[in-house]
């Protein structure tokens, strides 16, 4: 069962989907992500990229995100999505957009937007998470005071610098899952 773990929505289920289309993260790594986080969601405008069920998103608006942006492909996933916010009652606080990546971050840059806190969690194993933080750098989607939040198999490879702009400064692994936060160099 996939729910919201804290916040306004504290414990209201969410739809997933049948599958293997999507891999929901755990509430064990949602938690601490959260955690890490902190008050730092308050406000906050925030992106979820390869949102799947939209459960990062959603959890980000019930912990107090101002606004959050979900960029997914799949037209199920994307219906999914749209009903959990329903649920949540948080549709005016959301978009979404279905949209494949890099097309989506250049719409996105389009309309000249930036975040706090970027959250992506491509399909492990499939070398797209460096070209998309290198699209996240050139496109200057991130606040000088932003995060860039990366899930992972925990023994996939990404290094530790992006573009010479993006940095991790925090790298945890649960299980098989890995979580690295970058943030602009100084």
């Amino acid at each position: 069962m996939l729910r919201v773990i804290a916040g306004t929505n504290g414990g209201q289920k969410l739809k997933t989907l049948r599958g293997r289309d999507t891999r929901p993260t755990s509430d064990r790594v949602r938690e601490a992500l959260f955690n890490v986080l902190g008050a730092r969601i308050i406000g906050c405008q925030f992106l979820d990229l390869f949102a799947g069920t939209g459960a990062i998103g959603i959890e980000a608006l019930s912990r107090g995100a101002e606004r959050v942006l979900f960029i997914e492909s799949n037209p199920a996933a994307v219906r999914i999505i749209r009903d959990n916010l329903t649920i949540v009652g948080k549709q005016e606080q959301a978009e979404v957009l279905r949209r494949k990546l890099p097309e989506g971050l250049t719409a996105v840059a389009a309309h000249g937007l930036k975040f706090d806190i970027i959250f992506l969690d491509p399909p492990y194993w499939k070398q797209m998470t460096e070209n998309t933080l290198a699209n996240l750098v050139h496109l200057n989607l991130v606040t000088p005071e932003g995060w860039v939040v990366v899930e992972t198999a925990a023994k996939e490879p990404l290094p530790s610098v992006i573009q010479g702009r993006l940095e991790i400064f925090k790298d945890k692994h649960y299980g098989d899952t890995r979580l690295r936060y970058f943030r602009w160099m100084s």
